[in-house]
């Protein structure tokens, strides 16, 4: 056994039963307890095998779950997917289910394609791992997105993809494989893949064990993951009403009401009662459900975050930009269209918040398929259009949506109505009636007689870090600059020598000022950024006429 160094601990944050010490282990600490094996113990750690997994405790969880959380982790109802199918563990087939058929969910790394899923030699080892333990869970039928919707037929994918949200929330659980970095890394503890030892020892006739840091084997550890960094996996872990997920270190059990360790369990007391030890939230780090959320700016401002989330992770096709956040955007019954937000108006106002506003904190590379005024466009994190909520009333310009038979209507009638995208044309056009102004970029050497307080800040363009030009509004030396961010990382001085800037919200005397940056193309205009005036004693005159524009 290594060597052990203890010192009472019991000052530190981590709450505990009984006298907890500090140890440590080649250079790594973890917080452990005396395990008194009282049944008044609120907590006590508990020994983990690196080779199998306490199924039966797994069970208790999910069933504690059941009993008590109904009204926060019930499932929204037993509604008929077309085309829905799941892997019957026993036989290893995919089967079209009864609409009444108790299944589990996987959320994991697919991995190179596969062109025969359906031959058994050929599932990956987390797959067989996942049938492995539904089966010792007492359950039959597995959901695994790759192998149970035909990728080939578009209409079902199609269909598959609109109906996610429902697909997990009404799993009985959704298995979270958060180790490994491919489909054959497998659950670990589950067969052949060990997790990491657990150390514990004894002192005369006391036993101490290691709980693991919880940063280390939670949020920490999956938080760098490569199932994190995938932008799927975020809608499957946030649409789930119960996840267990699997780590290096130990299974975590996560539901909208409690958290659970295998390496610290609740007394027989407290484990059957309503005091759970909630940790809501700790390990995914992401805002779950926990039934129906009523207050419009609370699933609005939920949902943008989520979005943000999801524009900085990785896809392996980017045309699914859109497709791995839509389950996340019905989930939390927001309009949208091309994942823009449109909230409609509230308090006073008569206009819609438009979460046209985006905007990346260094430029990224333009998808195509995208309509340029959404997000989803270009590549990179996304901070959404926080100004969108704030200033939604002071709105600078008129925004209309195209319908299918070639009329326009305003975005608050469209909202009005429901805000469904089937209602609007494929055109995925927003025309814009509002002022404009002329903008030119200016480099810094030019910019003498410019007073500083007038300068704003250097702009950066494309892949250039150097911050060497302006962004230049008005048509006079005394005009002043502004801060902007660009969109595309391609564009340049010579690409950006047309652009204009649209008023997009005007706040009292102009306070707060955003603009969108456009250029011409050859059908109306596309977005390549956005600015911000701060200063209304110095922008320029806005015109009261108006031009009508159409934004592609």
């Amino acid at each position: 056994m290594d060597m052990c160094i203890l010192e009472n601990a019991n000052n530190h944050s981590h709450k505990s039963s009984g006298p907890a010490f500090r140890f440590g282990l080649n250079s790594k600490s973890a917080v452990a307890t005396l395990n008194t094996r009282s049944p008044d113990c609120c907590k006590a750690p508990c020994r983990i095998s690196s080779t199998s997994i306490d199924y039966q405790l797994i069970k208790d969880w999910i069933e504690k779950c059941h009993k008590y959380h109904v009204g926060h982790c019930g499932p929204p109802g037993n509604t008929i997917i077309s085309g829905f199918k799941v892997i019957d563990c026993e036989t290893r087939q995919i089967i079209h289910p009864s609409v009444d058929c108790p299944y589990a969910a996987l959320s994991y790394i697919w991995g190179a394609p596969n062109s025969s899923p359906n031959v058994k030699e050929s599932w990956p080892r987390t797959i067989l791992d996942s049938m492995s333990l539904v089966l010792r869970l007492g359950h039959r039928y597995l959901w695994v997105d790759r192998y149970c919707i035909d990728q080939t037929n578009a209409a079902e994918k199609h269909t598959q993809i609109a109906n996610m949200d429902l697909i997990y929330a009404n799993a009985e659980v959704t298995i979270i494989a958060a180790a490994g970095d491919s489909p054959e890394y497998g659950l670990p503890g589950v067969s052949t893949t060990p997790r990491k030892h657990q150390h514990y020892f004894t002192v005369n006739d006391l036993e101490l064990i290691e709980i693991f840091e919880f940063g280390k084997t939670g949020k920490e550890e999956i938080g760098k993951s490569v199932w994190a960094s995938r932008a799927w996996t975020l809608q499957e872990s946030v649409l789930s009403q119960r996840r267990l997920i699997f780590t290096d270190y130990e299974v975590i059990f996560e539901c909208n009401t409690m958290h659970q360790r295998e390496s610290i369990q609740l007394s027989n007391k407290d484990f059957g009662g309503d005091h759970d030890y909630d940790l809501r939230g700790r390990v995914l780090g992401a805002p779950v459900g926990g039934g129906p959320i009523s207050q419009t700016h609370h699933r609005y401002a939920l949902a943008s975050d989520l979005m943000e989330e999801c524009s900085e992770r990785t896809l392996s096709f980017e045309s699914d930009a859109l497709n791995a956040c839509l389950g996340i955007l019905k989930h939390y019954r927001v309009q949208h269209w091309w994942g823009v937000l449109v909230r409609p108006p509230k308090y006073s106002s008569r206009l819609c918040s438009v979460y046209v506003d985006w905007f990346k904190d260094k430029p990224g590379k333009r998808r195509e398929g995208f309509p340029s005024w959404s997000w989803t466009s270009i590549t990179g994190r996304t901070k959404q259009g926080y100004m969108s909520d704030l200033r939604g009333p002071f709105r600078g310009c008129k925004i209309e949506v195209p319908l299918p038979d070639g009329n326009w209507q305003t975005i608050e009638e469209w909202s009005q109505i429901g805000g469904s995208i089937e209602n609007l044309s494929p055109k995925n056009c927003l025309r814009i009636t509002g002022s404009v102004l002329s903008v030119c970029l200016v480099h810094e050497d030019d910019m003498h007689g410019v007073h500083d307080d007038l300068k704003g800040a250097p702009t950066h363009i494309g892949k250039d870090v150097l911050g060497e030009y302006y962004l230049h509004i008005g048509n006079t030396p005394s005009s002043c600059t502004t801060s902007v961010k660009f969109d595309d990382q391609d564009d340049d001085t010579e690409t950006l020598s047309d652009i204009v800037a649209l008023v997009w919200y005007r706040g009292p005397s102009d306070e707060g000022t955003t603009l969108i940056l456009l250029k011409p193309v050859k059908i109306g205009y596309k977005r390549v950024g956005i600015a911000w005036w701060v200063s209304p004693e110095n922008l320029p005159a806005l015109h009261n006429t108006s031009v009508t524009i159409e934004l592609y």
